[in-house]
């Protein structure tokens, strides 16, 4: 898109263009240049305080609720790309910028983002611990509660849609940390929300793979509500790293290779390899 001049910026080029070859052009040409190098001064004096952000308030939503970060702390692309919109749209550089709008995301994730850039830490809570309905009915059951990590998934979501690499990246440091050290996994559900806000080539989707693929167990199906982490994408990209993952069997291992009365109906005639192949060639069909 062009960007189109405004201001005294547009004067110049047409009182430039009236008198091209004249020393009245020159100078025009040199305030224009001054004119410009202030409004950058400007701008980046401005880029260099604080950056406002609207979310939307609970109790008023027609009245956004602002929130503040330091500029030299943000490291968002979305964000970046806003400012600069401001400048080159005739933004009075003697003013603030805009603030800008994220009303349509969720607050609480806003928050938990601002709360990183002005810190360089990422909050963590608890929620309680998945368990089936059985377990909860039982006398001795207690609830415990474990690390909430579909509110980290779904804070990588924004991270990404806010293109802040830094902050993915932090994210993901702290759910390692959290698996390295408590061996608490991300939940089925946790990782179907990282396939749903990511591209397909995310860090993310490949930590959740190979938490799968190099620790997973039968228990990880049997005890969870895996109706949420029946995604196509999860398993296309599974069963490769599962096959990666694991060591070839020797031949002679192979379930097959000695049992093959696990493959028989029961009811059926008992066949073996001598009475229904073809000796000496094939039989066309």
């Amino acid at each position: 898109m062009p960007i189109r001049s405004s201001g005294p910026l547009k004067r110049h080029l047409r009182s430039g263009s009236k008198s091209l070859n004249s020393g009245e052009f020159k100078l025009n040409s040199f305030r224009m240049c001054l004119d410009l190098l202030k409004g950058i001064a400007n701008a980046c004096s401005v880029f260099s305080g604080m950056i406002t952000i609207l979310i939307k308030d609970k109790k008023q939503e027609e009245h956004p609720w602002p929130l503040h970060i330091e500029r030299h702390r943000a490291s968002s692309g979305f964000i970046a790309r806003s400012l600069m919109a401001n400048f080159f749209s005739g933004w009075d550089t003697t003013t603030l910028p805009k603030p800008i709008d994220l009303t349509n995301e969720d607050p609480s994730l806003i928050k938990h983002y601002v709360g990183w850039v002005n810190t360089r830490k990422i909050a963590t809570s608890k929620r309680p611990r998945w368990v089936s309905q059985e377990r909860r009915s039982e006398p001795d059951y207690k609830e415990e509660m474990t690390l909430d990590m579909e509110k980290l998934a779904l804070c990588y979501g924004l991270g990404e849609r806010l293109e802040d690499a830094k902050y993915r990246n932090a994210l993901l440091c702290t759910v390692r940390y959290y698996v390295a050290k408590e061996g608490i996994f991300p939940s089925d559900r946790a990782v179907a929300i990282m396939y749903e806000h990511t591209s397909k080539d995310s860090p993310a989707r490949k930590m959740m793979v190979d938490f799968w693929a190099h620790a997973g167990d039968l228990s990880w199906l049997e005890s969870k509500s895996v109706r949420y982490s029946v995604c196509r994408e999860f398993f296309e990209d599974l069963l490769p790293a599962l096959l990666r993952a694991r060591a070839k069997p020797e031949s002679e291992t192979w379930p097959w290779a000695d049992n093959a009365d696990a493959y028989l109906i029961t009811d059926g005639e008992t066949q073996t390899e001598e009475t229904c192949v073809l000796e000496g060639g094939s039989m066309e069909m």
